[in-house]
């Protein structure tokens, strides 16, 4: 049983290792302007933000912001 648990353990680990190394290396998250909620509760995007809008998987749909 200690030998499954072990096995179970050092099998996540290196999983989540895994898992970790290819979000980094893909960045896979979606890089959307900065927003805000003013007094009125308008959604508003701060100003004088410079990047690259990314949608779909590996940057299908990239569109740069200003």
């Amino acid at each position: 049983m200690k030998i499954l648990l072990g096995k179970i353990a050092f099998y996540g680990i290196i999983i989540f290792i895994l898992l970790e190394v290819y979000v980094r290396v893909f960045q896979i998250h979606s890089d959307t302007p900065l927003r805000y909620i003013d007094t009125y509760g308008v959604e508003k995007r701060i100003p004088n933000q410079l990047g690259t809008y990314v949608t779909g998987n590996r940057r299908q749909h990239a569109m740069d912001y200003s």
